[in-house]
């Protein structure tokens, strides 16, 4: 279970549409819009883009499986098929190639 997770954090922390990872150019412009007074009433006072951290969860354990809760944020929402598509395409990759069993 914790290789799966590491493997999840991995995938996450490598793919670049995914917050908090982004160059800098990316990360001024996010919080240009987080300091919208709309968009900064619903956050806190304080705009952190580290709040976007990703987070890995257990959902559900049965017999026969666990159920992981994989939380990102997005850079692109029109994206956000592709971007999740990808990141589980390089889940399942990395677990088939350290050959761990699902």
């Amino acid at each position: 279970m914790n290789q799966i997770k590491e493997i999840v954090h991995e995938m996450i922390n490598n793919n670049p549409r995914i917050l908090p990872n982004m160059s800098n150019d990316g990360k001024k412009q996010a919080l240009s819009i987080l300091k919208i007074p709309r968009i900064k009433h619903l956050l806190e006072e304080k705009v952190n883009i580290n709040k976007f951290t990703p987070r890995v969860l257990i959902a559900n354990i049965s017999s026969q499986s666990i159920i992981f809760d994989i939380r990102i944020w997005i850079q692109d929402i029109q994206l956000k098929d592709d971007i999740i598509s990808e990141l589980l395409e390089s889940i399942i990759k990395r677990i088939n190639e350290k050959k761990i069993k699902l």
